[in-house]
């Protein structure tokens, strides 16, 4: 039996909760993935169940296992989902957190995708660069998994009073942050992405983050321009190590930096 979800993480584990009460065999579905030449059912997601399931996974299995599964989950690794079924299902029989039996093929590949998702989050923490687009703060990253609900929170509580998005280009979706409100993840459509206004907002043109343009300003940003002096003016041009640099930070990351690494020419802008 194939069950297929609605792509969201309520939706998987609705399907999971209907694989682990199933007799037979049973396989999740992502949307998109090849259909099998056998019949597939589509799973309704149920309200709140992510909620009710991971309060139950807390109680049996122990409180590290509901994250352990969301960021498995998030590494959109092929396979996931069934890795994840199976992990769940050991640690039901077993009555305690499975993610120590990492002789099971299973629990290994959910343990090393989990955290891989953690370890790549916790990067973009100190990486993310905002740039002014008229009255929002934007940054654009391209995380290797879907890092974006992990980051959220972080950054909300940092800039609380300030309206920013971070767009995720890979995955054409935006946290989106209006000043002292809430955070949460949009769809930023194509042409929305590659609309060639000057950095202004559409809408009312107030801090509608979810309407913002992408493109850069006509005029420059001041505070752009003085995190590039202090960048410069901070480095020691006898230290300097290209090597030792792209091990820390890899060379695919730094288009998205203000500042400009990878130069060891100390002269400050005017």
């Amino acid at each position: 039996m194939f069950l297929r979800y609605d792509d969201t993480f309520e939706g998987f584990l609705t399907a999971a909760a209907a694989c682990l009460r199933s007799d037979g065999a049973a396989s999740v579905l992502r949307p998109g993935a090849q259909i099998p030449l056998l019949p597939v059912q589509v799973v309704e997601t149920e309200e709140g169940f992510a909620d009710r399931l991971g309060s139950y996974l807390s109680t049996r299995l122990g409180p590290e296992v509901p994250g352990t599964v969301y960021q498995a989950w998030l590494s959109l690794v092929p396979g996931i989902e069934d890795a994840i079924v199976a992990f769940l299902r050991l640690g039901l029989a077993k009555r305690r957190d499975p993610s120590g039996f990492l002789q099971e093929p299973s629990v290994g590949a959910v343990v090393k995708a989990s955290r891989k998702v953690t370890a790549e989050a916790h990067f973009f923490l100190g990486v993310v660069r905002f740039r002014l687009r008229g009255s929002v703060y934007l940054s654009e990253i391209e995380p290797a998994v879907d890092v974006l609900p992990l980051i959220g929170d972080h950054f909300a509580q940092r800039f609380h009073d300030q309206s920013f998005a971070i767009h995720d280009l890979r995955r054409g979706r935006a946290i989106v942050h209006p000043a002292e409100g809430r955070w949460e993840i949009v769809d930023v459509a194509p042409e929305e992405a590659g609309n060639d206004r000057d950095g202004e907002t559409v809408g009312d043109g107030t801090d509608d983050c979810a309407s913002t343009v992408w493109n850069p300003p006509a005029r420059p940003d001041p505070y752009e321009a003085m995190w590039k002096r202090y960048f410069q003016a901070m480095a020691i041009e006898e230290r300097f190590n290209p090597t030792c640099q792209r091990s820390f930070l890899p060379k695919k990351y730094w288009r998205h930096l203000v500042e400009e690494p990878g130069s060891s020419d100390r002269r400050v802008p005017g």
